[in-house]
């Protein structure tokens, strides 16, 4: 367990990922809670200790029934928003990682941001130092499967502290 970054199992963080999978921006999340802005960007970080009334508070404040929000993630959505938090923590790194891998494939710029789908400017711009560009599971997946990454979008964050479940991993709840 990484304690500095939460503990992914608990209910901030299920609420968190919940939000941000559903869309909810911290603007709207602030306009719908009437909270401050830096209360909402924080409930969509994961880093307000939630009890299970707040979930139920909140899911009640946004239409939804609370077990939408207090569900225990699946490992897919687990390890996606362990890849997009890592990512997000260290943008620069994750950018890094994948660009050593294209790199060692031989690949040119122009041939990553193909695959990426985004242009070649857009990708050289996430390596700029004010740059907030992240990048996230559905383009890291494509290009680690492009690249024929035998751990997958994974590799691209090796090197970041992060929180994963593995396929068998004996805390899983699926099958």
């Amino acid at each position: 367990m990484l304690p500095e970054y939460g503990d992914p199992e608990a209910l901030e963080w299920r609420v968190a990922y919940r939000l941000a999978s559903m869309a909810y921006s911290a603007d709207l999340v602030r306009h719908l809670l009437l909270c401050s802005r830096s209360a909402a960007r924080d409930l969509r970080l994961g880093r307000v200790p939630l009890t299970v009334r707040d979930a139920q508070t909140i899911a009640a404040a946004l239409g939804m029934a609370p077990h939408v929000l207090m569900a225990p993630l699946t490992d897919a959505e687990f390890n996606t928003f362990a890849f997009n938090s890592a990512s997000t923590r260290r943008r620069l790194t994750v950018w890094s990682a994948a660009r050593t891998c294209w790199h060692e494939a031989d690949w040119s710029w122009h041939q990553a941001a193909s695959v990426l789908g985004m242009s070649p400017g857009w990708l050289y711009r996430a390596f700029s130092d004010g740059a907030t560009r992240r990048l996230l599971v559905p383009r890291a997946a494509t290009l680690a499967t492009a690249l024929n990454l035998c751990p997958g979008a994974r590799t691209f964050i090796k090197d970041v502290p992060h929180h994963w479940r593995a396929e068998c991993c004996p805390k899983s709840r699926e099958p």
